[in-house]
């Protein structure tokens, strides 16, 4: 059995090995899927629910680390916006504005006022008496 023979059985083997994997994760990504679906059916806030799960997956020296990074930063962002709040001083509302004045626009109807049938021109050049 010459190398280049030995290479396409092991590329192939390595190949269908992935394959399989991959159909198996998809497999289990649809049986995920459907348990978060039940859990939703329960009640459960499933996006909650995932946070739950992988939080659950960390170290927890490294969760707490997290915890206590993003307390810091909620507790900065608070501070500073009661510190904002108190050190400006609150500004009244302004005011309501007034009503726009009327405008000089005269609206100019679109259908001619009718007329009495002797205010009517004769089109061939007449007074209009019979």
């Amino acid at each position: 059995m010459s190398d280049a023979a030995i290479a396409v059985g092991q590329l192939r083997s390595i190949v269908e090995r992935i394959e399989r994997v991959s159909e198996e994760i998809k497999d289990l990504n649809t049986d995920k899927s459907e348990i978060f679906q039940e859990a939703k059916s329960h009640g459960y806030n499933v996006k909650v629910l995932k946070s739950v799960v992988r939080a659950r997956a960390q170290d927890a020296n490294e969760r707490a680390e997290q915890d206590a990074i993003f307390d810091l930063y909620m507790n900065a962002l608070n501070g500073a916006s009661r510190a904002r709040t108190q050190a400006e001083p609150k500004t009244p509302p302004l005011p309501k504005p007034e009503k726009p004045a009327k405008s000089n626009v005269v609206s100019i109807p679109t259908a001619a006022p009718a007329r009495n049938a002797e205010e009517w021109d004769d089109p061939f050049g007449g007074t209009g008496a019979a």
